[in-house]
């Protein structure tokens, strides 16, 4: 599957869909979300920890309405948290994105443009919600991951650095189409946490 065509929404993917989160989902995510720092771990990314914290992360996103389930024929196959606002990372903002996090997406379908797909749809999300710039972060030290969000249209716009020496590389593309003519505003990082 080609990425760029998945990103340009060349690509059909009947059968998947994304919903909002509720309770009885969470076995579901958590596992998708475990699996997920497994491989991240593997790979030497430990953005998200070396056991990750999957059960804390996932209820608290449904009980703030922030937890998406990816569903394929009826089977969940990835997740996805959509948030209004990212301090820790972005700093005070004006209300002007939509913040990814907790993109994961089951190992039998890697590879598929599912990862693009998904990112796809959180940007018509936060354009449908006024919103003009869809922003993510990932780890700065998995030069994989970075080029893969930036093959998918993001552009890295800065980096944060925390007192624990992590170092998340922060990256937007415009949500709205209008946003594509602003220029890009770099965002320095905040002191560090």
């Amino acid at each position: 599957m080609d990425v760029e065509k998945a990103r340009l929404g060349a690509v059909d993917w009947p059968g998947i869909s994304v919903r909002q989160a509720c309770g009885s989902d969470a076995a579901s995510l958590i596992a998708i979300m475990d699996d997920a720092t497994r491989y991240k771990v593997e790979r030497g990314d430990l953005a998200w920890g070396p056991h990750g914290d999957s059960a804390r992360r996932v209820a608290r996103a449904i009980e703030r309405g922030e937890m998406h389930v990816v569903s394929h024929a009826g089977k969940d196959i990835g997740t996805a948290c959509i948030q209004w606002d990212d301090e820790p990372y972005w700093g005070t903002q004006p209300p002007v994105a939509g913040y990814l996090h907790g993109l994961a997406i089951n190992n039998g379908f890697h590879g598929a443009g599912i990862g693009s797909w998904v990112m796809d749809w959180a940007q018509r999300h936060v354009s449908a919600q006024g919103r003009g710039w869809l922003r993510l972060d990932c780890s700065a030290g998995n030069p994989g991951l970075c080029r893969y969000y930036e093959r998918c249209g993001f552009v890295r716009v800065g980096e944060q650095v925390f007192a624990n020496g992590h170092v998340a590389a922060l990256y937007q593309r415009a949500a709205d189409r209008a946003m594509y003519q602003q220029p890009l505003t770099p965002y320095l990082g905040r002191a560090s946490t």
